[in-house]
């Protein structure tokens, strides 16, 4: 389905998708007129539209990936560093960021 196709609800759940991807500026911007274009002010509206029309180009078609790593937790920094320093497990989570920092 193409983005001009999308109901709001549909362009929604897309653009929060798109948070760990590497979707092209201007497909967000169609998505975000779906969204939430009605909300926005004419001056607004038209930058998006702007961006949008350029979505055309290339037939969407990029050299850049649209997808990328994730992040992946530090058990291995946090071995390196106990075994380092001498360190006993202090319950530390090595995929919890407040627990990292308190370690």
């Amino acid at each position: 389905m193409s983005i001009a196709e999308m109901s709001a609800e549909d362009a929604l759940v897309a653009l929060h998708g798109s948070l760990d991807e590497r979707r092209r500026p201007e497909e967000i911007a169609h998505l975000v007129l779906r969204v939430v274009g009605g909300q926005l002010g004419l001056r607004e509206r038209m930058a998006l539209g702007r961006a949008a029309r350029a979505a055309a180009r290339w037939n969407g078609w990029s050299s850049m990936s649209a997808d990328f790593a994730r992040p992946v937790g530090a058990a291995r920094q946090v071995d390196a560093a106990m075994r380092l320093f001498e360190l006993r497990n202090g319950g530390v989570d090595p995929d919890d960021p407040a627990s990292l920092l308190d370690f």
